[in-house]
């Protein structure tokens, strides 16, 4: 984007793209309007503009993405799921010229009466991720600026259920009964450290520092690492986990908890709500938020008031 605007009886010119930014004053209007040109010419080179290629829809696109990107992902199972879903949908098979904004609200609106709000977000920002790459690697364009446009319910406030010692004790009695092995021993993991489900999936005994009684966790949801500190009862039971010959899948465990929340009597229990007990066990214990955002792994202290609750 570029710009010409007098001030103090000169010219200034400004030019933008990308994150580039650059300014210079002229005496003249029409040395201000070449100097535009030049750096247009220049950073169009550099940054590969000059004639973007239109593939045929969206689809085109997804099928790259798909193909090129998601399986260097750590979550490449479930993303290419979605984009398997995705590309059969009528709605990437439209040429780019002929989509409109009332076919991306059509497939939202199709989608929320499936899935929740927070669902169809979560899925519809790949289809987003993959649009802006491909502008800013592959010269293509895209329906990003359209996708743009089109509006997400807001999600309900998810409603916070306290895991009480009784509901504990209900889950882990009806874990024990279940044919998934390690299931227990993950719910008394998630509730005394606060991990989320993939971490607790991924310890491994080279994670385990027994010397001076610690946990890495090196694949974390936000990308950072962190160290959880263990004393001798939970240091005995995540060894216990990780050298287990045996361990659920994600969906394994995922389906299982379905099966054991409805069994304990805790069918509003989501396997989250594990780490909000956690947590919220820390705050009533007394620790200080730098001691429990180090536990937990939150980057910002605004995030942990939520769960600041009695």
């Amino acid at each position: 984007m570029a710009s010409i605007r007098k001030r103090n009886g000169k010219y200034q010119a400004q030019f933008k793209h990308r994150g580039y930014y650059r300014a210079k004053t002229f005496d003249r209007i029409a040395d201000a309007r070449d100097w535009i040109q030049e750096e247009y010419q220049r950073v169009a080179v550099e940054f590969n503009f000059t004639k973007k290629v239109r593939p045929r829809n969206t689809a085109e696109i997804l099928v790259r993405y798909l193909r090129e990107v998601t399986p260097s992902k750590r979550g490449a199972l479930p993303e290419t799921a979605v984009l398997k879903k995705l590309i059969e949908e009528p709605w990437v098979k439209i040429p780019l010229d002929n989509l409109c904004i009332s076919h991306l609200a059509s497939y939202r609106d199709k989608r929320l009466s499936e899935v929740a709000p927070a669902t169809f977000k979560r899925q519809f920002n790949i289809v987003k991720s993959a649009c802006k790459l491909a502008e800013d690697e592959w010269n293509l364009e895209t329906p990003l600026t359209l996708l743009k446009r089109l509006r997400y319910p807001q999600p309900k406030p998810k409603l916070i259920t306290r895991v009480t010692p009784q509901k504990e004790a209900a889950l882990i009695r009806a874990a024990d009964q279940t044919k998934t092995p390690q299931l227990a021993n993950i719910i008394r993991i998630a509730i005394a450290t606060g991990m989320r489900r993939g971490e607790i999936l991924n310890i491994r005994p080279d994670h385990i520092d027994e010397e001076h009684r610690l946990l890495q966790i090196p694949h974390t949801k936000n990308g950072h690492p962190r160290i959880f500190p263990l004393d001798n009862a939970l240091l005995e039971l995540v060894r216990e986990f990780a050298t287990a010959d045996c361990t659920p899948s994600a969906n394994g465990l995922r389906q299982a908890w379905e099966r054991i929340r409805i069994k304990a009597g805790c069918s509003k229990v989501r396997f989250h709500d594990l780490r909000h007990e956690a947590i919220s066990r820390w705050w009533e214990k007394g620790l200080t938020l730098p001691q429990i955002a180090a536990k937990s792994g939150h980057r910002s202290f605004s995030e942990l008031f939520r769960y600041s609750h009695s």
